[in-house]
């Protein structure tokens, strides 16, 4: 099988992650920023409809002020209650009705008609139509009051005068209090509100237009396409809607209608504006996205190439080192460059292989001064097998994408020797030989998996108890590989701690293939010729009977199948 280098591992991570990281960045900042124009269109819509109903309530409301002006003029009412032929009075309210155009240039005129059907007008110069029938229902018959009881028309075409034909709104009030068919009509000319509508911008195609509760188009920039049925607007959707915003498809293209319908008129004023106008910013936020995004990709390449680089290299020349190790040459020289964990794990290794030379040394003293070394000699030693097994883990981890995994070991690992190697008392506290004993525990569970459980369960008023350095890692070390390794499924390696009526107890405890009692009987023994492994049970048990006495030291609990139980007995001195 073809393994993959940790630099070309690295650089389709960095890839992968930028990648994936500017997809979704950049699909979230496109639906929020879509999201955002069209909520902010809508705002700035609904303001602009109200503004423009509160103008148009404005021209109305004058109108209507208007007429009842006209209607409370002495003049007028007097000329209403009179006879037609009371010519000084018509002349009052002629030259009356004439004056209010040239004050106010938006009224096209007024038309006051008498119960007996004589109309006067604000323009008198005006040749009335002749062909106006002056006995069919006026226009107004069958258009719904508003609430103030005046009539408002959408637009219509003014056939009053003859060869006049203008585009006008009206407003037809009854005389209060009068003849029922004496009413006053006030013409607005349709092009105030064709300014006022046409002068707003709603892109480069929306628009505005205005519509009745009857569903009749009082203004629209298309009016003449709209009455031969060209131009369509969904107008019963936007009537039951009456207030808010409506999206739709007219035609090909879709829009979004803002509508603001006024309580004085009845009028709707609807903002229309294309949703792909609206959009247009957004694909050209798509684009700078795309654009960086492949930015941010040869950046990432690039960064991911020397940070392979940083870490692969002095990976290699330490795996490099401890394979010479292995082969039993303590010389080498462990050159590795690097500030980051790889870097403190070859220093601390660097170190380790110092102090497996200087005890290397030390065996040639007497055996009584080597017995007192055993000390120092414990908490430098190194196990070649155990740290290439390690390393070589950690490479592994790296190559599979496993970066936080094997930072974690490496971190691990260097925390393990970190507490091995440290200068300092020969007796430490339980609680650091504990944080030591784990450390080892969790590099072996990365490496073992689920074949390997473990627990600490420790009193805390014996964390500390002060303890030998080094005085568990080979326990727990001799129950993996002698009891968790050679059993079949996953085992558990438990260490307990409490204190008892004479003192502390430990126990470290395996639920492995355990032993008879003739192995048990005989792991203490040192048969006479025999070279002792400094790091066995042995060596532990000697150290702790020569540091505290021969009262303490290990006993033993197994069965073959019901897994081992070593048990350290310890003082318990001040500190616990």
């Amino acid at each position: 099988m073809k393994v993959r280098t940790i630099r070309s591992s690295l650089i389709w991570a960095f890839s992968l992650v930028i990648s994936v990281g500017i997809l979704v960045l950049g699909a979230f900042s496109l639906v929020l920023f879509q999201r955002a124009l069209i909520e902010e269109t809508q705002k700035s819509n609904t303001q602009l409809v109200g503004q423009l109903n509160r103008i148009l309530d404005g021209y109305i409301g004058y109108m209507q002020d208007l007429a009842l002006v006209v209607w409370k003029n002495p003049d007028v009412d007097a000329y209403m209650a009179g006879p037609a032929t009371a010519d000084s009075r018509r002349t009052q309210v002629l030259k009356f009705l004439e004056g209010i155009p040239q004050i106010r240039p938006d009224i096209d005129s007024l038309v006051l008609t008498r119960p007996g059907g004589e109309v006067l007008t604000s323009n008198p110069e005006r040749k009335l139509n002749p062909w106006l029938d002056k006995k069919a229902a006026p226009w107004f018959e069958a258009v719904q009051p508003a609430a103030s009881g005046a009539i408002v028309s959408s637009a219509r075409i003014e056939n009053l005068y003859d060869d006049r034909y203008q585009w006008v709104i009206s407003l037809v009030l009854g005389q209060p209090q009068g003849a029922p068919a004496a009413w006053l009509q006030v013409d607005l000319n349709y092009a105030v509100i064709d300014d006022l509508c046409r002068k707003i911008q709603l892109g480069r195609s929306g628009y505005v237009f205005i519509v009745n509760a009857g569903g009749e188009i009082v203004y629209h920039p298309r009016q003449q396409l709209v009455y031969s049925g060209i131009k369509k607007e969904k107008i019963d959707a936007i009537l039951k809607l009456g207030q808010g915003q409506l999206e739709a498809k007219v035609g090909d293209r879709d829009l979004v209608y803002t509508v603001a319908t006024s309580s004085q008129t009845g009028w709707s004023v609807v903002a229309v504006s294309y949703l792909d106008e609206l959009l247009a910013s957004a694909r050209s936020l798509g684009t700078v996205v795309v654009v960086v995004g492949l930015g941010c990709l040869l950046i990432a390449t690039f960064l991911a190439w020397r940070v392979s680089l940083r870490i692969s290299r002095p990976i290699e020349a330490l795996r490099r080192s401890m394979r010479a190790v292995e082969t039993g040459d303590f010389d080498v020289v462990i050159d590795v460059e690097a500030t980051n964990e790889v870097g403190e794990l070859a220093r601390d290794c660097e170190i380790a292989l110092g102090k497996v030379r200087d005890l290397m040394h030390q065996s040639l003293v007497d055996h009584e001064a080597k017995r007192r070394q055993d000390l120092l000699m414990l908490q430098s030693q190194i196990n070649p097998h155990f740290l290439y097994n390690t390393l070589d883990s950690i490479i592994w981890m790296v190559e599979l994408g496993r970066s936080p995994d094997a930072i974690r070991m490496t971190s691990t690992l260097a925390q393990f020797f970190r507490l091995g190697i440290t200068r300092g008392p020969h007796e430490i506290s339980l609680r650091h030989e504990l944080e030591h004993v784990i450390s080892y525990l969790s590099i072996q569970k990365m490496r073992y998996g689920d074949k390997l459980e473990y627990s600490v369960d420790v009193e805390p008023q014996v964390m500390e108890t002060p303890v030998l350095k080094l005085l568990l890692q080979p326990l727990v070390e001799n129950a993996l590989y002698h009891g968790i390794k050679e059993r079949d499924g996953p085992g558990r390696i438990m260490v307990a701690g409490s204190r008892v009526a004479n003192g502390v107890e430990i126990r470290v405890s395996d639920d492995g293939v355990g032993m008879t009692q003739k192995k048990v009987a005989g792991l203490l023994v040192v048969p006479e010729g025999e070279v002792r492994d400094h790091m066995g049970l042995r060596n532990v048990h000697e150290r702790i009977r020569l540091h505290f006495g021969p009262r303490y030291g290990l006993a033993f609990e197994s069965a073959p199948g019901q897994g081992t139980t070593v048990v350290i007995s310890l003082p318990g001195r001040a500190g616990a």
